[in-house]
Protein backbone atom coordinates (compact mmCIF):
# COMPACT_ATOMS: atom_id res chain seq x y z
CA UNK A 1 0.00 0.00 0.00
CA UNK A 2 1.28 3.63 -1.11
CA UNK A 3 2.15 6.44 1.56
CA UNK A 4 -0.81 7.93 -0.74
CA UNK A 5 -3.25 5.18 -0.27
CA UNK A 6 -2.39 5.54 3.67
CA UNK A 7 -2.94 9.55 3.83
CA UNK A 8 -6.41 8.90 2.39
CA UNK A 9 -7.38 6.29 4.63
CA UNK A 10 -6.91 7.94 7.45
CA UNK A 11 -8.91 10.99 6.51
CA UNK A 12 -11.85 8.69 5.35
CA UNK A 13 -14.23 8.53 8.33
CA UNK A 14 -17.10 5.29 8.34
CA UNK A 15 -20.63 6.78 8.47
CA UNK A 16 -22.70 4.03 8.27
CA UNK A 17 -25.96 5.64 6.51
CA UNK A 18 -29.24 5.18 4.37
CA UNK A 19 -31.13 7.13 2.40
CA UNK A 20 -34.72 6.55 2.03
CA UNK A 21 -36.25 8.12 -1.40
CA UNK A 22 -39.53 7.19 -3.31
CA UNK A 23 -40.48 6.84 -6.64
CA UNK A 24 -43.01 10.12 -5.95
CA UNK A 25 -43.45 12.33 -3.42
CA UNK A 26 -46.17 11.16 -0.27
CA UNK A 27 -45.54 7.39 -1.06
CA UNK A 28 -44.63 7.25 2.34
CA UNK A 29 -41.46 8.00 3.58
CA UNK A 30 -41.74 10.14 6.47
CA UNK A 31 -43.66 7.39 8.04
CA UNK A 32 -40.80 4.53 6.87
CA UNK A 33 -38.27 7.37 8.01
CA UNK A 34 -39.12 7.86 11.42
CA UNK A 35 -40.44 4.11 12.23
CA UNK A 36 -37.24 3.18 10.71
CA UNK A 37 -35.26 5.59 13.60
CA UNK A 38 -37.29 3.95 16.56
CA UNK A 39 -36.82 0.45 14.93
CA UNK A 40 -32.92 1.29 15.02
CA UNK A 41 -33.31 2.98 18.38
CA UNK A 42 -35.18 0.25 19.94
CA UNK A 43 -31.95 -2.38 19.04
CA UNK A 44 -29.63 0.50 20.91
CA UNK A 45 -28.30 2.61 18.29
CA UNK A 46 -27.35 6.05 18.06
CA UNK A 47 -29.51 7.33 15.13
CA UNK A 48 -28.64 10.72 13.30
CA UNK A 49 -31.26 11.66 11.32
CA UNK A 50 -30.79 14.10 7.90
CA UNK A 51 -33.46 15.86 5.22
CA UNK A 52 -33.28 16.52 2.26
CA UNK A 53 -34.25 19.79 1.10
CA UNK A 54 -35.68 22.95 2.70
CA UNK A 55 -38.69 20.96 5.30
CA UNK A 56 -39.17 22.18 8.29
CA UNK A 57 -41.81 20.12 9.59
CA UNK A 58 -40.33 16.33 8.71
CA UNK A 59 -37.14 17.34 10.53
CA UNK A 60 -39.33 17.47 13.60
CA UNK A 61 -40.64 14.09 13.24
CA UNK A 62 -36.97 13.08 13.38
CA UNK A 63 -35.37 14.81 15.63
CA UNK A 64 -38.57 13.76 18.28
CA UNK A 65 -37.69 10.18 17.58
CA UNK A 66 -34.07 10.11 17.47
CA UNK A 67 -33.79 12.22 20.87
CA UNK A 68 -31.01 14.11 17.90
CA UNK A 69 -31.86 17.35 16.06
CA UNK A 70 -32.49 16.29 12.70
CA UNK A 71 -30.26 18.39 9.58
CA UNK A 72 -31.44 19.73 6.22
CA UNK A 73 -29.06 18.83 3.40
CA UNK A 74 -29.68 20.88 0.18
CA UNK A 75 -28.22 20.66 -2.87
CA UNK A 76 -29.23 24.23 -4.18
CA UNK A 77 -28.85 26.32 -1.10
CA UNK A 78 -25.44 24.57 -0.16
CA UNK A 79 -22.19 23.12 -2.03
CA UNK A 80 -20.71 19.82 -2.12
CA UNK A 81 -18.56 20.42 0.39
CA UNK A 82 -20.76 21.96 2.94
CA UNK A 83 -23.20 19.07 2.52
CA UNK A 84 -20.41 16.44 3.13
CA UNK A 85 -18.74 18.69 6.33
CA UNK A 86 -22.06 18.72 7.83
CA UNK A 87 -23.02 15.11 7.63
CA UNK A 88 -19.94 14.04 8.61
CA UNK A 89 -19.50 16.17 11.73
CA UNK A 90 -23.40 16.25 12.49
CA UNK A 91 -23.08 12.38 12.73
CA UNK A 92 -20.41 12.24 14.77
CA UNK A 93 -21.42 10.09 18.22
CA UNK A 94 -24.06 8.44 16.14
CA UNK A 95 -23.84 4.44 15.21
CA UNK A 96 -25.95 5.22 11.92
CA UNK A 97 -27.33 8.23 9.48
CA UNK A 98 -31.09 7.94 8.57
CA UNK A 99 -31.82 10.72 5.63
CA UNK A 100 -34.62 10.89 4.31
CA UNK A 101 -35.66 12.24 0.36
CA UNK A 102 -37.76 15.28 -0.90
CA UNK A 103 -40.43 14.69 -3.55
CA UNK A 104 -39.39 11.65 -6.21
CA UNK A 105 -35.89 10.79 -6.29
CA UNK A 106 -34.99 12.64 -9.88
CA UNK A 107 -37.30 15.32 -8.32
CA UNK A 108 -35.20 18.98 -8.26
CA UNK A 109 -35.09 22.78 -8.70
CA UNK A 110 -36.06 22.09 -12.57
CA UNK A 111 -36.67 18.79 -14.83
CA UNK A 112 -33.13 18.50 -16.30
CA UNK A 113 -30.26 18.88 -13.93
CA UNK A 114 -31.62 17.49 -11.32
CA UNK A 115 -30.32 20.08 -8.36
CA UNK A 116 -31.68 19.75 -5.02
CA UNK A 117 -33.19 16.31 -5.46
CA UNK A 118 -32.29 13.35 -3.78
CA UNK A 119 -30.95 11.03 -6.13
CA UNK A 120 -28.57 14.34 -6.07
CA UNK A 121 -27.76 13.65 -2.48
CA UNK A 122 -27.23 9.78 -2.81
CA UNK A 123 -24.19 11.20 -4.88
CA UNK A 124 -22.70 13.50 -2.82
CA UNK A 125 -23.32 11.45 0.41
CA UNK A 126 -22.14 8.12 -1.35
CA UNK A 127 -25.40 6.70 0.35
CA UNK A 128 -27.25 3.37 -0.56
CA UNK A 129 -31.06 4.29 -1.73
CA UNK A 130 -34.01 2.25 0.02
CA UNK A 131 -35.89 3.16 -2.48
CA UNK A 132 -40.21 3.17 -1.64
CA UNK A 133 -42.44 1.97 -4.14
CA UNK A 134 -45.95 2.40 -4.04
CA UNK A 135 -47.71 -0.95 -4.93
CA UNK A 136 -51.43 -0.21 -5.24
CA UNK A 137 -52.18 -1.27 -8.40
CA UNK A 138 -49.00 -3.00 -9.81
CA UNK A 139 -47.25 -6.05 -9.86
CA UNK A 140 -44.89 -6.32 -12.75
CA UNK A 141 -44.96 -2.87 -13.57
CA UNK A 142 -42.83 -2.10 -10.06
CA UNK A 143 -39.94 -3.94 -11.46
CA UNK A 144 -39.55 -1.92 -14.69
CA UNK A 145 -40.11 1.07 -12.25
CA UNK A 146 -37.26 -0.03 -10.25
CA UNK A 147 -35.21 -1.20 -13.19
CA UNK A 148 -35.68 2.32 -15.13
CA UNK A 149 -35.01 4.13 -11.73
CA UNK A 150 -31.48 2.06 -11.48
CA UNK A 151 -30.37 2.40 -15.07
CA UNK A 152 -31.59 5.92 -15.38
CA UNK A 153 -28.20 7.00 -12.87
CA UNK A 154 -26.24 4.41 -12.77
CA UNK A 155 -24.10 6.38 -9.90
CA UNK A 156 -27.09 6.10 -7.53
CA UNK A 157 -26.69 2.75 -5.65
CA UNK A 158 -30.79 1.54 -5.02
CA UNK A 159 -29.65 -1.28 -2.31
CA UNK A 160 -32.96 -1.94 -1.60
CA UNK A 161 -36.92 -1.30 -1.84
CA UNK A 162 -39.24 -1.23 0.32
CA UNK A 163 -42.84 -2.00 -1.22
CA UNK A 164 -46.15 0.43 0.26
CA UNK A 165 -49.97 -0.14 -0.21
CA UNK A 166 -49.37 -4.16 -0.47
CA UNK A 167 -53.04 -5.60 -0.74
CA UNK A 168 -52.76 -8.77 0.35
CA UNK A 169 -50.09 -11.94 1.02
CA UNK A 170 -50.26 -12.91 -2.70
CA UNK A 171 -50.07 -9.46 -4.00
CA UNK A 172 -47.22 -9.15 -1.82
CA UNK A 173 -45.36 -12.37 -3.22
CA UNK A 174 -46.03 -11.20 -6.89
CA UNK A 175 -44.67 -7.92 -6.72
CA UNK A 176 -41.71 -9.23 -4.66
CA UNK A 177 -40.66 -12.11 -6.93
CA UNK A 178 -40.73 -9.22 -10.10
CA UNK A 179 -38.96 -6.57 -8.42
CA UNK A 180 -36.41 -8.94 -6.93
CA UNK A 181 -35.63 -11.49 -10.20
CA UNK A 182 -36.82 -8.80 -13.12
CA UNK A 183 -35.21 -5.79 -11.68
CA UNK A 184 -32.48 -7.50 -9.54
CA UNK A 185 -32.82 -5.51 -6.54
CA UNK A 186 -33.89 -7.08 -2.96
CA UNK A 187 -37.09 -5.96 -1.64
CA UNK A 188 -36.55 -5.42 2.43
CA UNK A 189 -39.96 -4.50 3.50
CA UNK A 190 -43.68 -4.81 2.24
CA UNK A 191 -46.28 -2.75 4.40
CA UNK A 192 -49.83 -3.64 4.18
CA UNK A 193 -52.24 -1.36 2.54
CA UNK A 194 -53.45 1.39 4.52
CA UNK A 195 -51.38 0.85 7.85
CA UNK A 196 -51.01 4.05 8.93
CA UNK A 197 -52.86 7.44 8.42
CA UNK A 198 -50.95 10.93 8.81
CA UNK A 199 -52.83 14.18 9.48
CA UNK A 200 -51.94 16.60 7.06
CA UNK A 201 -52.02 20.35 6.55
CA UNK A 202 -51.32 22.28 3.08
CA UNK A 203 -48.36 20.39 1.79
CA UNK A 204 -47.08 18.64 4.45
CA UNK A 205 -47.81 16.96 8.06
CA UNK A 206 -49.12 18.47 10.93
CA UNK A 207 -46.38 19.37 13.26
CA UNK A 208 -45.30 17.61 16.02
CA UNK A 209 -46.15 20.42 18.49
CA UNK A 210 -49.50 19.90 17.66
CA UNK A 211 -49.68 16.36 17.60
CA UNK A 212 -51.26 15.28 21.38
CA UNK A 213 -51.00 11.95 20.51
CA UNK A 214 -47.27 11.97 19.10
CA UNK A 215 -46.41 9.06 21.93
CA UNK A 216 -49.00 6.56 20.26
CA UNK A 217 -48.20 7.34 16.86
CA UNK A 218 -44.20 6.90 17.02
CA UNK A 219 -45.26 3.29 18.67
CA UNK A 220 -47.47 3.14 15.49
CA UNK A 221 -44.58 3.92 12.93
CA UNK A 222 -42.26 1.62 15.25
CA UNK A 223 -44.23 -1.60 14.94
CA UNK A 224 -45.17 -0.86 11.62
CA UNK A 225 -41.10 -1.24 10.50
CA UNK A 226 -40.49 -3.50 12.60
CA UNK A 227 -43.26 -6.35 11.44
CA UNK A 228 -42.98 -5.56 8.08
CA UNK A 229 -39.48 -4.48 7.47
CA UNK A 230 -35.95 -6.62 7.63
CA UNK A 231 -34.35 -3.79 9.88
CA UNK A 232 -31.31 -6.26 10.06
CA UNK A 233 -30.99 -5.77 6.31
CA UNK A 234 -31.03 -2.51 6.72
CA UNK A 235 -28.33 -2.03 8.74
CA UNK A 236 -26.11 -4.46 6.78
CA UNK A 237 -26.74 -2.25 3.47
CA UNK A 238 -25.75 1.36 5.94
CA UNK A 239 -22.58 -0.70 6.66
CA UNK A 240 -22.14 -1.23 2.97
CA UNK A 241 -21.66 2.76 2.58
CA UNK A 242 -18.05 3.49 1.49
CA UNK A 243 -16.02 6.08 3.58
CA UNK A 244 -16.61 10.09 3.65
CA UNK A 245 -13.84 12.45 3.84
CA UNK A 246 -13.12 14.06 7.54
CA UNK A 247 -14.29 17.70 7.33
CA UNK A 248 -12.01 20.63 8.30
CA UNK A 249 -12.20 22.14 11.41
CA UNK A 250 -15.68 24.63 11.72
CA UNK A 251 -14.52 28.03 11.73
CA UNK A 252 -15.00 29.87 14.62
CA UNK A 253 -17.39 33.28 14.74
CA UNK A 254 -16.46 36.09 15.98
CA UNK A 255 -18.62 36.63 19.31
CA UNK A 256 -20.05 39.51 20.87
CA UNK A 257 -20.33 38.46 24.77
CA UNK A 258 -22.68 40.81 26.27
CA UNK A 259 -25.16 40.72 23.22
CA UNK A 260 -28.44 39.77 24.41
CA UNK A 261 -30.65 38.14 21.30
CA UNK A 262 -34.20 37.10 21.82
CA UNK A 263 -36.09 34.33 19.50
CA UNK A 264 -39.44 33.89 19.29
CA UNK A 265 -39.54 29.91 19.51
CA UNK A 266 -43.19 28.36 20.61
CA UNK A 267 -46.15 26.75 18.46
CA UNK A 268 -46.73 29.90 16.35
CA UNK A 269 -43.23 30.40 15.12
CA UNK A 270 -41.64 26.74 15.28
CA UNK A 271 -39.60 27.10 11.52
CA UNK A 272 -35.96 27.47 12.52
CA UNK A 273 -32.98 25.46 11.07
CA UNK A 274 -31.04 23.80 13.93
CA UNK A 275 -27.87 25.70 12.16
CA UNK A 276 -28.96 29.54 12.45
CA UNK A 277 -30.11 29.06 15.99
CA UNK A 278 -26.65 27.09 16.98
CA UNK A 279 -24.64 30.37 14.20
CA UNK A 280 -26.62 32.99 17.16
CA UNK A 281 -25.65 30.76 20.35
CA UNK A 282 -22.06 31.45 18.93
CA UNK A 283 -22.67 35.17 18.10
CA UNK A 284 -23.78 36.26 20.56
CA UNK A 285 -23.23 36.38 24.58
CA UNK A 286 -27.04 35.45 25.54
CA UNK A 287 -29.95 34.18 23.86
CA UNK A 288 -33.65 34.13 25.53
CA UNK A 289 -36.24 32.15 24.17
CA UNK A 290 -39.69 34.15 23.88
CA UNK A 291 -42.96 31.87 23.80
CA UNK A 292 -45.44 34.59 21.71
CA UNK A 293 -48.38 33.05 23.06
CA UNK A 294 -48.06 32.99 26.60
CA UNK A 295 -45.30 35.58 27.82
CA UNK A 296 -46.46 38.40 29.04
CA UNK A 297 -43.67 40.34 28.34
CA UNK A 298 -39.80 40.63 26.44
CA UNK A 299 -36.96 39.95 28.37
CA UNK A 300 -35.01 42.77 30.11
CA UNK A 301 -32.22 43.84 28.54
CA UNK A 302 -33.07 42.83 25.29
CA UNK A 303 -30.33 43.84 22.24
CA UNK A 304 -32.08 42.46 19.08
CA UNK A 305 -34.52 39.98 18.27
CA UNK A 306 -35.38 37.02 15.16
CA UNK A 307 -38.47 36.00 14.77
CA UNK A 308 -38.82 32.77 12.59
CA UNK A 309 -41.34 30.91 10.64
CA UNK A 310 -44.51 28.50 11.03
CA UNK A 311 -48.12 28.44 11.24
CA UNK A 312 -49.42 31.69 12.67
CA UNK A 313 -52.58 31.63 11.49
CA UNK A 314 -53.13 29.07 13.36
CA UNK A 315 -52.74 30.57 16.67
CA UNK A 316 -53.82 34.05 15.28
CA UNK A 317 -56.33 34.25 18.38
CA UNK A 318 -53.84 33.52 21.06
CA UNK A 319 -51.42 35.82 19.75
CA UNK A 320 -53.63 38.53 19.03
CA UNK A 321 -55.28 38.07 22.78
CA UNK A 322 -51.18 38.71 24.18
CA UNK A 323 -51.77 42.42 23.96
CA UNK A 324 -48.80 43.85 26.10
CA UNK A 325 -46.29 41.46 24.04
CA UNK A 326 -47.42 42.61 20.87
CA UNK A 327 -47.29 46.10 22.21
CA UNK A 328 -43.72 45.81 23.65
CA UNK A 329 -42.56 44.02 20.53
CA UNK A 330 -43.73 47.41 18.03
CA UNK A 331 -42.07 49.60 20.77
CA UNK A 332 -38.76 47.99 20.21
CA UNK A 333 -39.32 48.12 16.57
CA UNK A 334 -39.73 51.77 17.06
CA UNK A 335 -37.37 52.42 19.31
CA UNK A 336 -34.71 51.11 16.53
CA UNK A 337 -34.12 47.48 18.15
CA UNK A 338 -31.96 45.31 15.27
CA UNK A 339 -35.35 42.98 14.21
CA UNK A 340 -34.92 40.18 12.17
CA UNK A 341 -38.24 37.69 10.79
CA UNK A 342 -38.86 35.49 8.49
CA UNK A 343 -42.26 34.54 6.89
CA UNK A 344 -44.43 34.14 10.11
CA UNK A 345 -41.91 37.04 11.61
CA UNK A 346 -42.94 38.78 9.09
CA UNK A 347 -46.73 38.39 8.92
CA UNK A 348 -46.67 38.93 13.15
CA UNK A 349 -44.98 42.16 12.56
CA UNK A 350 -48.09 43.53 9.99
CA UNK A 351 -51.21 44.94 11.16
CA UNK A 352 -53.73 42.25 10.68
CA UNK A 353 -54.28 38.70 9.62
CA UNK A 354 -56.49 37.48 8.03
CA UNK A 355 -57.89 33.59 8.20
CA UNK A 356 -59.49 31.65 5.98
CA UNK A 357 -62.87 31.42 8.25
CA UNK A 358 -62.78 35.61 7.51
CA UNK A 359 -61.61 36.17 11.12
CA UNK A 360 -59.65 39.12 11.39
CA UNK A 361 -56.88 39.59 14.23
CA UNK A 362 -54.36 41.99 15.30
CA UNK A 363 -51.16 41.83 15.02
CA UNK A 364 -47.64 43.89 16.27
CA UNK A 365 -48.72 46.86 13.98
CA UNK A 366 -45.39 48.28 13.03
CA UNK A 367 -45.89 47.80 8.96
CA UNK A 368 -48.66 49.24 7.91
CA UNK A 369 -50.42 46.24 5.83
CA UNK A 370 -52.95 43.57 6.34
CA UNK A 371 -52.08 39.85 5.53
CA UNK A 372 -54.72 37.80 3.91
CA UNK A 373 -54.90 33.77 4.26
CA UNK A 374 -55.67 32.21 1.01
CA UNK A 375 -56.39 28.14 -0.03
CA UNK A 376 -53.97 27.77 -2.31
CA UNK A 377 -50.32 28.45 -1.97
CA UNK A 378 -48.77 32.30 -2.76
CA UNK A 379 -45.77 30.99 -2.70
CA UNK A 380 -43.91 27.72 -3.26
CA UNK A 381 -40.19 26.91 -3.95
CA UNK A 382 -36.66 28.10 -3.73
CA UNK A 383 -35.87 32.19 -3.83
CA UNK A 384 -32.81 33.73 -5.16
CA UNK A 385 -32.38 37.38 -3.80
CA UNK A 386 -29.89 39.79 -4.99
CA UNK A 387 -29.09 42.44 -2.18
CA UNK A 388 -29.85 46.12 -3.15
CA UNK A 389 -28.85 47.47 0.17
CA UNK A 390 -27.05 47.09 3.27
CA UNK A 391 -29.41 45.21 5.29
CA UNK A 392 -29.35 42.71 8.56
CA UNK A 393 -29.16 39.50 6.48
CA UNK A 394 -26.77 41.04 4.03
CA UNK A 395 -24.33 43.57 2.02
CA UNK A 396 -25.62 45.03 -0.87
CA UNK A 397 -24.38 43.25 -4.12
CA UNK A 398 -24.74 39.92 -2.52
CA UNK A 399 -26.73 37.11 -3.94
CA UNK A 400 -29.06 35.63 -1.00
CA UNK A 401 -30.34 31.57 -1.11
CA UNK A 402 -33.75 30.95 0.61
CA UNK A 403 -36.98 28.94 0.59
CA UNK A 404 -40.07 30.37 0.42
CA UNK A 405 -43.75 28.55 1.30
CA UNK A 406 -46.89 30.43 2.32
CA UNK A 407 -50.40 30.78 1.55
CA UNK A 408 -50.89 34.20 2.73
CA UNK A 409 -50.58 37.82 0.74
CA UNK A 410 -49.36 41.10 1.96
CA UNK A 411 -51.56 44.57 1.48
CA UNK A 412 -49.13 47.06 2.19
CA UNK A 413 -50.70 50.50 3.08
CA UNK A 414 -47.79 52.30 3.34
CA UNK A 415 -44.40 53.36 0.83
CA UNK A 416 -42.03 49.91 1.01
CA UNK A 417 -38.77 50.00 1.18
CA UNK A 418 -37.40 46.75 0.20
CA UNK A 419 -33.59 44.94 0.45
CA UNK A 420 -33.99 42.61 -2.08
CA UNK A 421 -34.76 42.25 -5.97
CA UNK A 422 -36.54 38.36 -6.91
CA UNK A 423 -34.12 36.89 -9.34
CA UNK A 424 -36.41 33.44 -8.57
CA UNK A 425 -39.60 33.25 -6.27
CA UNK A 426 -42.38 35.65 -5.36
CA UNK A 427 -41.38 37.46 -2.88
CA UNK A 428 -43.48 40.23 -1.40
CA UNK A 429 -44.89 41.64 -4.59
CA UNK A 430 -43.37 39.44 -7.09
CA UNK A 431 -40.39 41.60 -8.11
CA UNK A 432 -39.23 42.21 -4.41
CA UNK A 433 -38.78 41.06 -0.77
CA UNK A 434 -37.31 41.92 2.80
CA UNK A 435 -39.37 44.84 3.53
CA UNK A 436 -36.88 47.41 5.57
CA UNK A 437 -37.92 49.63 8.04
CA UNK A 438 -35.96 51.50 11.28
CA UNK A 439 -33.54 48.49 12.63
CA UNK A 440 -36.24 45.86 11.39
CA UNK A 441 -35.93 43.30 8.18
CA UNK A 442 -38.95 41.32 7.33
CA UNK A 443 -39.17 38.81 4.45
CA UNK A 444 -41.02 35.76 2.84
CA UNK A 445 -37.79 34.18 2.76
CA UNK A 446 -36.18 31.65 4.71
CA UNK A 447 -32.63 31.00 5.06
CA UNK A 448 -29.95 28.23 6.27
CA UNK A 449 -27.11 29.34 8.14
CA UNK A 450 -24.68 26.93 5.65
CA UNK A 451 -25.60 28.60 2.72
CA UNK A 452 -24.29 32.08 3.65
CA UNK A 453 -20.46 32.70 4.36
CA UNK A 454 -21.55 35.03 7.54
CA UNK A 455 -25.14 34.52 8.90
CA UNK A 456 -27.10 37.89 9.91
CA UNK A 457 -23.48 39.77 9.69
CA UNK A 458 -26.04 43.09 9.57
CA UNK A 459 -27.10 41.74 12.93
CA UNK A 460 -24.28 41.26 14.55
CA UNK A 461 -22.87 45.02 12.85
CA UNK A 462 -25.69 46.30 13.68
CA UNK A 463 -25.80 44.75 17.56
CA UNK A 464 -21.95 45.64 18.07
CA UNK A 465 -22.92 49.45 17.39
CA UNK A 466 -25.40 49.03 19.51
CA UNK A 467 -23.34 47.98 22.56
CA UNK A 468 -20.51 50.13 22.06
CA UNK A 469 -23.14 53.01 22.10
CA UNK A 470 -22.77 54.33 18.52
CA UNK A 471 -26.10 55.27 16.30
CA UNK A 472 -28.11 52.53 14.02
CA UNK A 473 -25.65 52.93 10.55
Amino acid sequence: MSNMEDTRMEKDVSVPRVLVGGVKGKVGKTVLSVGLILALKGRGFAVQPFKVGPDFIDPGYHSAAAGRPSRNLDGYLMSGETILSSFVRHCSGADLAVVEGVMGLFDGVDALSGVGSTAEMARVLGAPVLLVVDAERMTRTAAAIVSGIRSFDPAIRIAGVIVNNVGSARHKEKIQAAIERLAGVPVVGSIPRASLEMPYRHLGLVPTAERKDLEGAFAAMRSLVEENVDVDRVVEIARSAPGLPRPAPARRRARLPHAHLGVFRDEAFSFYYPENLEALQAMFGRVSLIDALRDPSLPEGLDGLYIGGGFPEVYAPQLEENRRLRREVREAAISGMPIYAECGGLIYLCSSLSTLDRGSFEMVGFFDGRVEMFQRPQALGYVRLLAERDNLLSEKGETVLGHEFHYTRIVLEEEPTFAFSVLRGRGIDGRHDGLMKGGVLASYAHVHAASFPVFLRGLYRELKRRRSGLPPS
